[in-house]
């Protein structure tokens, strides 16, 4: 976990078991013409931090922790598993606010959160990624949202480039991101936020093997355990520094490890270099004097804030390790920038109609490239289509089959919800890890994404309803008017689009194992009261105000005035032939009746049947347009809510 920042610009921290920010050496290639950025310092005290335990009420993970991070340096922040570090580096980068106390300052003020996350980037231990897209796709699509629309592709290209051979990612700009290994994907997470030129840049354990190897890398150290910080200053200065305490450091120790273990015992090295802990070094005594001498801010004599002379200087100490090269070239990355005195930051880099821009054709590349999902959803289609075609062949001008027509009409309305809504419901969770990231790195608005998202899937609702519903349509025999196939395709796609917007806030409000169950039990009371199983004025009457909720009632009253309404010719009667007695009077013989006879042979009959004879379309058109606008403004909110909420 590391955490990368801007020189002149500010500088930043992390809490997980490493926190780093950069200082900028030379220009970056490609970044001339970012603006220049004051200088920052992050300073923070007396930082509490509880979670829930169930059954327990509520524990302290952070102790009331206090530091600094200066502008142009590189800290990290270290310690065991479950010390805290994770949870500093949260609230510290503004993903966590909820049952936190204490101050945090930036630059001797409070910090202004909408701010500081224009200020600052944050990349979380979890490589999130859009994992359909290549990684010189992923770049530009970012530079774009992240780069002035002032820029010219070409200026956006080159700073892409720069970045990508500056990380050592440029044999692999071609390879999809769900192909690279992960390291790749660390460090394209990496050049991601780069591309901004953030003042400050948190990273959440980029490399485990930087805790042991690269230690010359580090200007700063933040040392915590059991949520308390035990040291925070230079590593050189760390073992003169226990020493005042007593605590010698093993001969042939790294000093940083030293620091870490004083209170656990290690029990092994992991040949990836990871240190499995338990309890008890040097006790929970020298953990409360260091605690408490950090906390008083205790200052090392003027000799010992330089380097410790035992301590060979970083010319003389040069690393052959592969990730240690990348992470330094991270370092000397971000160029020193001269100070501006304004502090104000845009909202966003561009405009909200290019953020919408940039998103769909995101959205649109992504959706074509998962390959599996779309073949899937287009051939589901077509099965089913050609399936209920022959199951239902000819049904639809059939006066003799009247009810079975309309069971095949029912059926199409429970396909188009649930292959609307259940896709939906189980990927979009999915995407949920990379739109809050971005979200929080500011990279666009909710706003944007949402319409983009909605933009985009609107196209292939219509591609797959308009497949399938050509499919039944014409094998089922339903009237060949052009006027009522398109007003059912109409509806159809609404309740296709509306459906979709019901599995995005089911998918929102329910992880997936969840989400699979609520998705057809919340359908199912629409469908009772849709007006199949029992007419609107069968239904009890302190219950028939329900039916006016049910979006289905709409859409199969609407499908039923297609099929059978405006003044339809009668239907066909198949019916085949057969003996029907008929009486004249006493004794008489009987007559042989060898007319046909259908019931409803006359469609206006048939929708007096069904208590729809004054239904009207376009009042059931209007209802789902309506319910689509309320539907998505409600998604959109309770989207909004969760991002919020998982702060």
């Amino acid at each position: 976990m590391i955490e990368g920042r801007d020189s002149a610009g500010p500088s930043g921290v992390n809490p997980p078991p490493q926190t780093i920010w950069v200082k900028r050496k030379e220009s970056l290639p490609g970044s001339t013409h970012l603006p220049g950025r004051n200088a920052l310092e992050i300073s923070y005290s007396d930082v509490h931090y509880w979670v829930r335990d169930e059954g327990k009420g509520m524990k302290e993970i952070l102790k009331g922790l206090d530091g600094r991070m200066k502008s142009g340096e590189l800290t990290a922040v270290m310690g065991p598993s479950g010390s805290g570090k994770s949870s500093l580096m949260n609230i510290l980068a503004g993903y966590r606010q909820k049952d936190v106390t204490g101050k945090i300052e930036v630059n001797g003020r409070e910090r202004n959160l909408r701010v500081f996350r224009h200020q600052s980037s944050y990349i979380p231990q979890e490589d999130q990624v859009v994992p359909t897209l290549t990684v010189m796709e992923s770049m530009l699509f970012a530079a774009g949202l992240k780069l002035s629309s002032s820029l010219s592709f070409r200026d956006k290209y080159t700073a892409v480039v720069a970045i990508l051979q500056h990380l050592g990612m440029q044999d692999c700009a071609r390879t999809r991101a769900s192909c690279l290994s992960g390291g790749e994907r660390k460090r394209l997470c990496i050049a991601l936020e780069l591309l901004a030129d953030p003042q400050i840049l948190f990273l959440d354990e980029p490399t485990r093997r930087i805790l042991h190897e690269t230690d010359e890398m580090f200007d700063h150290l933040i040392l915590l355990a059991d949520g308390r910080c035990l040291y925070h200053g230079t590593i050189s200065s760390l073992v003169p520094y226990f020493r005042q305490f007593g605590l010698h450091c093993p001969p042939y120790h790294n000093p940083a490890d030293f620091g870490m273990h004083l209170f656990f015992d290690v029990l092994r090295l992991a040949k990836s270099n990871l240190i499995e802990v338990a309890a008890g070094f040097y006790g929970r005594e020298a953990m409360t004097v260091l605690s408490d001498a950090a906390k008083a801010e205790v200052a090392l004599p003027v000799g010992q804030e330089d380097p410790d002379p035992h301590t060979p200087s970083n010319s003389d100490r040069k690393s052959s390790n592969a990730s240690h090269e990348k992470w330094g070239k991270v370092k000397d990355m971000l160029e020193t920038r001269k100070e501006v005195v304004d502090d104000d930051t845009a909202d966003y880099s561009v405009s909200f109609k290019t953020q919408v821009q940039y998103l769909y054709l995101r959205c649109l590349k992504t959706t074509s490239r998962d390959l599996w999902l779309l073949y899937v959803r287009v051939a589901a289609h077509v099965m089913v289509g050609l399936f209920m075609g022959i199951f239902f062949f000819g049904k639809g001008d059939d006066a003799s089959s009247v009810y079975h027509n309309v069971s095949s009409l029912f059926f199409t309305i429970l396909f188009v919800v649930f292959a609307a809504m259940m896709p939906t419901v189980v990927t979009y969770p999915l995407e949920v890890p990379v739109l809050l990231k971005e979200i929080l790195n500011k990279w666009y608005s909710l706003k944007a994404y949402y319409v983009a998202k909605t933009m985009a899937d609107v196209p292939f609702s219509v591609f797959c309803t308009l497949v399938y519903l050509v499919i039944v349509y014409y094998m089922t025999a339903q009237p060949m008017d052009f006027h009522r196939f398109f007003r059912y395709l109409v509806i159809s796609v609404f309740v296709s689009v509306l459906a979709q917007s019901l599995g995005l806030l089911i998918g929102t409000l329910f992880p997936i194992q969840a989400a699979v169950f609520v998705g057809p039990a919340f359908i199912a009371p629409f469908l009772l009261f849709s007006g199949f199983f029992l007419s609107v004025k069968a239904i009890p009457k302190y219950m028939r105000w329900v039916s006016n909720l049910s979006f289905l009632k709409y859409y199969f009253e609407g499908t039923m005035v297609c099929i059978y309404g405006y003044n339809r010719s009668d239907l066909l009667c198949n019916q085949p032939f057969w003996t029907m007695v008929c009486i004249y009077g006493y004794n008489r013989s009987d007559l042989l009746c060898n007319q046909p006879f259908c019931q409803f042979k006359d469609p206006d009959k048939f929708l007096r049947e069904l208590d729809l004879e004054e239904n009207v379309y376009w009042i059931d058109f209007w209802v789902l347009v309506l319910y689509n606008v309320v539907l998505r403004f409600v998604s959109y909110f309770v989207l909004r809510w969760k991002l919020h909420h998982s702060l």
